[in-house]
């Protein structure tokens, strides 16, 4: 007898419960005979689309069905004459573009609303559902990719940012299951509208410089709905324009992004009553702090004056590498003084900052720093310079730190030494810890972290100083140093020379896709937290990591950024079938009792980070609504 005959007639009492009465067989393919459909995606273009505005655009019977929908968006070019003309050197798109650009978008029939989603909710919903397989043609449809996201500049009439077609998906009921297509044939006397509301484009750019890029005029070049709608045949098309239907919807419940308190704060305590009803599945929670919303820059590029940041990337990767030397090459050419008002013991004027003149005060040799490969050399104990076609150098080290190579294109001997005689470079004052390029909270000296620096001045024929240029850098800068802004920083003595004409400037960002602690999105800012139902613990007190980690584990496909909490009533919360709720409309108190902080911190020596200033507060429901469609027209079963 064959091996595989033994274990067919190896049978005993346990395998019962596994072949007795079969239902099934593995070796015939079953199917199912479908009804008859066709489908097609028709566009409907979308008359008012322009940044800050609101567009509104009825669905038409089209189709008998109206199933997956996006937002069609195609983005402007932006060409360089926004740029110097306003003081701006470099700009780009935030990440997540597609998400941002959507303030608001509402879904009405009859004049009733039946959802409403944010921006914000279809980048928390991404972060919880999609899959690694999808991400990168997701990404590439909202327009995070690198040639939109990128830092770019250029001349007036170079192209910094190509334009670009986005395609955001919507996530309303019928949008995400065919089976709850909405069916348009069976609403004759009800019109279907999408009323959608656009965010300034002020909160969609990151940019350095003096002053904001200069966008008046810039608007989308074109923009409509794209929906994907369903003919039936004629048998089934009757039925669905002649009976009634009932309707098991998602909604999403959101009463608006709250500000959690006023600034000056590293904790904050929340014990907010929810206004939320209906049979819900999930709660979802996030803090957008305002160092990275770009509250800041308000609207038309005009508010607060908090944003800026040392450094900024838009590669997930470079945070801890690329990221941090630039901002370590920004602090070490901040501390590069032209034409200083200084008094006869080396202090600027204006700041106490202790500085030096590199002229008078050589300590070491040439060769400590690359010359061109052409020139020709000589070097003495004290300094070195030498000439070529291309100018001549000095060299200055101070507390051997700061190394600065100065570059001429005027050859004249005594314009070179009146030219050296302008430029300064800081030394520590330890008599006054605080006079020094920045110094904020908990005794932090952001020019303790640089170790050896070494920046290129470059004059021009005409005497004037054209680029102050870090090409080198050791530094001992981490993520929570650089991720607290500049405005918020005690002191900040850096040279205004650096500004105009550092080549490593301070970025003003927004990063509408950050819920945590530092620029790179890590660390939860929501410490711990509890759920009360009329008065009584619905769980204990519970850290972060349980909301941010642990139930994401369980419920969801994929663990969010940091940042993003929930708690899930049911089993399965992305599943369109119930898997368990909690019926808020029969709790008379829900109270979510939240404590947020910087946890990442909480140490001595470094930067505090102001989580309440301009931070927004988001809390979301998903719930279960009836929608019932009968007699030409629809409305839910259940009202708030």
């Amino acid at each position: 007898m064959s091996g595989g005959l033994i274990s067919l007639v190896a049978n005993g009492a346990q395998d019962v419960y596994l072949t007795g009465k079969p239902q099934i067989t593995y070796f015939k393919v079953i199917y199912r005979r479908y009804t008859n459909f066709a489908m097609e995606a028709i566009e409907q273009p979308l008359a008012n689309s322009r940044f800050g505005n609101m567009d509104t655009v009825q669905i038409q019977r089209n189709g008998d069905l109206a199933a997956r929908s996006c937002l069609k968006v195609t983005m402007p070019q932006v060409k360089g004459d926004v740029l110097r003309a306003n003081g701006a050197t470099s700009v780009a798109w935030v990440r997540r573009l597609g998400h941002a650009l959507v303030r608001e978008v509402k879904m009405k029939i009859g004049g009733m609303e039946i959802d409403k989603h944010v921006g914000t909710w279809l980048d928390i919903f991404w972060e919880l559902t999609h899959t690694v397989e999808s991400e990168r043609g997701y990404l590439a449809m909202i327009g995070d990719v690198p040639e939109m996201t990128t830092l770019a500049s250029g001349s007036q009439t170079d192209t910094l940012l190509p334009a670009y077609t986005l395609y955001i998906p919507l996530q309303f009921w019928f949008c995400r299951n065919y089976g709850l297509s909405l069916p348009l044939i069976a609403l004759q006397y009800h019109e279907v509208r999408l009323d959608i509301w656009y965010n300034e484009i002020a909160l969609l750019m990151n940019w350095t410089g003096e002053a904001a890029p200069v966008m008046t005029g810039y608007s989308m070049s074109d923009a409509s709905i794209l929906i994907d709608y369903v003919y039936l045949e004629a048998g089934e098309r009757r039925k669905y324009a002649q009976l009634g239907h009932e309707y098991l919807i998602e909604q999403v419940q959101f009463t608006g992004e709250q500000n959690i308190g006023g600034g000056n704060s590293t904790t904050y305590r929340t014990n907010e009553k929810l206004q939320y009803n209906h049979p819900t599945k999930e709660l979802i929670w996030c803090l957008r702090l305002g160092a990275f919303n770009g509250s800041g820059n308000g609207s038309s590029f005009n508010g607060s004056g908090r944003g800026k940041f040392l450094c900024y990337t838009n590669d997930d990767n470079a945070w801890e590498t690329a990221a941090l030397d630039y901002a370590a090459k920004n602090i070490a050419e901040s501390c590069i003084f032209v034409k200083p008002s200084a008094d006869e013991d080396y202090d600027v004027t204006e700041t106490g900052l202790k500085i030096h003149n590199v002229s008078r005060f050589n300590c070491f040799a040439q060769n400590d720093l690359d010359a061109p490969a052409s020139s020709s050399t000589t070097t003495s104990a004290n300094a070195g310079t030498h000439s070529s076609s291309s100018g001549s150098y000095k060299y200055s080290n101070y507390g051997n730190r700061i190394k600065v190579d100065v570059e001429y294109l005027n050859h004249d001997d005594n314009i070179q030494q009146s030219l050296r005689d302008d430029i300064w470079v800081v030394t520590t004052n330890s008599e006054v810890p605080q006079t020094v390029p920045l110094y904020g909270s908990s005794n932090c000296d952001l020019l303790e972290h640089i170790q050896e620096a070494k920046v290129r001045v470059f004059i021009d024929a005409s005497g004037n100083v054209s680029s102050i240029n870090c090409i080198s850098v050791t530094h001992t800068l981490s993520m929570n140093d650089v991720s607290v802004p500049v405005e918020d920083v005690d002191y900040d003595n850096r040279s205004p020379d650096s500004v105009s004409t550092g080549v490593h400037p301070d970025v003003t960002v927004t990063q509408f896709n950050n819920y945590g602690l530092r620029l790179d999105g890590k660390g939860n800012p929501l410490v711990s937290g509890n759920i009360q139902l009329n008065g009584h613990d619905r769980f204990s007190v519970q850290p972060g990591s349980y909301f941010n980690y642990y139930q994401t584990q369980n419920h969801h496909t994929r663990t969010p950024a940091d940042g993003i909490n929930v708690y899930s009533f049911a089993l399965h919360p992305e599943k369109h079938q119930p898997s368990g709720t909690t019926n808020l409309s029969r709790i008379d108190s829900t109270i979510m009792n939240m404590t947020f902080g910087d946890s990442l911190r909480a140490a001595s020596g470094c930067l505090k980070l102001d989580i309440a200033l301009n931070t927004k507060y988001y809390v979301f429901a998903v719930n279960y609504n009836v929608l019932r469609v009968m007699s030409g027209m629809a409305g839910l079963a259940y009202s708030n």
